[in-house]
């Protein structure tokens, strides 16, 4: 398993310090930015996208509350522990309003650091014990029911908003031909303008759970395909749909109006249900030259036997596979032996995550020719195409063969 990847945050060189020490000395952790303002930790979570970030509540540039709600705009994957002198009812109010789901006294035993943020990648709340023995627990159950106690209503409203284009933006991120460094797709991602700090998924998942969100998924792939005759030829548009979308008759109309075989399908959402369903529905467009890609390989969603009943045209390695790939010997076998599977099928190989030149030349390196990452292109609005044709993305690394692309 990977190291925790923490974020440090207090105006106090002397807690940071403390801080450090105590994540250091666990075997399981790693300190991989530190910061003494809101600012900067924003900043620096931004760049490094930490599995967890400490906030001291009351640092300069705005205190925690408001670091929370930035970090989680940017890397709504990280999770966000509170540590602060004050217990105040309402400093820990205003920490899980924003959206940590831990909260640490600088009073507590230097333990009981590390043991939230164990606790936060677990997936539960993490509170110390002396938060929990005073209202803490209380405070957090009145804030996740002033969230969720909105009527069935109101929440359909909110998904309704989006659906009809208020609030919804489509950004894009390439992916690259890793031998070459041409741009051969760009993959669609949903962003929605709210106040609220939750994560494009987080607001799929709520489209969900009030019976809309087929028709989200929809309404995204329409806004994005709005952009397809800006791309050139060369380029494809990647598309992300859940099974259940695609085997609507919305999805249908959808793509009889478009040329499919510009378009990919990231079949998203790999549960157990029946792959043949999900077959048939594809299958005219796979005639007529549409994509299909299996997304999340590698995070435990997807499995060995359902790309083989699938046939996807495209396997996409998740960052939970490539991460750690460059110096993780077992991670480089698993890797080379998709690359294989995947080459011997006639299907393409694509690594997301690729983050580093340092990992990109070790993709190369085992034959992996396509790859999408912060290295290669962030997510952002579509470049207008070159007078060539080809498309050159802002604030993109160069791109050297020589050496797997080093930073220019």
């Amino acid at each position: 398993m990977d190291d925790i990847r923490v974020l440090i945050a207090d105006d106090d060189p002397e807690v940071l310090d403390l801080l450090a020490r105590v994540i250091d000395d666990d075997p399981e952790m790693e300190v991989v930015a530190s910061a003494r303002g809101a600012d900067e930790a924003i900043e620096l979570a931004t760049e490094h996208r930490p599995d967890v970030a400490v906030l001291d509540v009351r640092m300069p540039g705005g205190g925690g509350p408001r670091a929370t709600r930035a970090i989680l705009r940017h890397s709504p994957s990280t999770d966000i522990v509170a540590f602060s002198t004050f217990e105040a009812a309402e400093t820990v109010l205003s920490m899980l309003e924003a959206g940590a789901r831990g909260f640490v006294s600088k009073s507590d035993p230097p333990r009981e650091i590390a043991r939230a943020i164990r606790r936060r990648r677990a997936g539960d709340t993490a509170l110390s014990a002396r938060i929990r023995d005073m209202t803490a627990e209380a405070l957090a159950t009145r804030a996740v029911k002033r969230t969720s106690g909105a009527s069935r209503g109101k929440r359909r409203d909110r998904i309704f908003r989006f659906i009809d284009g208020d609030g919804l933006e489509v950004i894009f991120q390439p992916i690259v031909d890793l031998e070459d460094g041409n741009i051969v797709a760009v993959e669609a991602l949903s962003r929605f303008m709210d106040p609220s700090p939750r994560s494009p998924e987080g607001w799929f998942r709520e489209a969900r759970d009030v019976g809309l969100g087929v028709a989200l998924e929809l309404a995204a792939a329409r806004t994005a395909l709005r952009s397809l005759p800006l791309l050139p030829w060369s380029v494809s548009l990647s598309l992300n749909f859940s099974p259940q979308a695609i085997e609507t008759a919305e999805f249908t109309t959808l793509m009889g109006h478009h040329p499919v075989d510009r378009l990919i399908v990231e079949v998203t959402e790999q549960t157990d249900g029946a792959v043949a369903k999900l077959q048939d529905a594809l299958a005219p467009w796979r005639w007529g030259g549409l994509l299909v890609a299996v997304d999340d390989v590698g995070a435990g969603y997807s499995t060995l036997g359902r790309i083989v009943q699938l046939q996807p045209d495209l396997i996409k390695l998740d960052i939970a596979l490539t991460r750690g790939l460059a110096g993780d010997p077992g991670r480089q076998i698993l890797v080379e032996k998709l690359q294989e599977y995947a080459a011997g099928v006639g299907a393409t190989l694509v690594a997301e995550g690729v983050e580093t030149a340092e990992l990109m030349a070790r993709l190369r390196s085992l034959s992996v020719r396509v790859g999408q990452g912060f290295h290669l292109g962030r997510p952002g609005p579509l470049p207008a195409p070159t007078p060539d044709g080809s498309l050159v993305w802002e604030g993109r690394h160069a791109f050297r063969r020589d050496d797997g692309g080093e930073s220019g």
